[in-house]
């Protein structure tokens, strides 16, 4: 673990310090935790832009191999059980989203099995590694 200083101006450390309050949470763990979801917000965003370039292709009439079949299990690790479930077996429903560690809680999506959008979405999340949970 490197250690290192850091100046932050007066609101700003304000403003960090009342977010680990509220939260419960060390300022330390406050800003590990927010620049560890700034990172993975950014590596899902890359995987959309993989994902839209494909999309374009297809359109286009390029023999890109699709990412799945129909009916093909979506297999995404649920974090509320700590196992594995197929999405596609699953009925329209919110979840929430976290990242790797099944720790940091990223954003609301729902899932709606007929949407081959939604498939789309959840499969690039799953292939990422992030976790959802139905109870939240």
């Amino acid at each position: 673990m490197k250690r290192f200083s850091l100046r932050l101006p007066d609101d700003l450390h304000e403003a960090l310090r009342f977010s680990a309050q509220r939260e419960h949470r060390s300022m330390h763990n406050q800003i590990l935790m927010l620049l560890e979801s700034y990172a993975q917000q950014i590596e899902f965003k890359a995987g959309d832009v993989t994902m839209v370039q494909t999309e374009v292709a297809e359109q286009a009439g390029d023999t890109v191999s699709p990412r799945s079949e129909p009916g093909e299990p979506l297999m995404i690790m649920d974090g509320t059980r700590d196992q594995e479930i197929n999405l596609i077996e699953q009925p329209t429903q919110t979840f929430a989203v976290f990242g790797r560690q099944n720790r940091y809680f990223l954003q609301i999506l729902t899932w709606n099995p007929s949407s081959s959008e939604s498939q789309r979405e959840f499969r690039a999340l799953a292939e990422a590694g992030y976790h959802i949970r139905s109870r939240f």
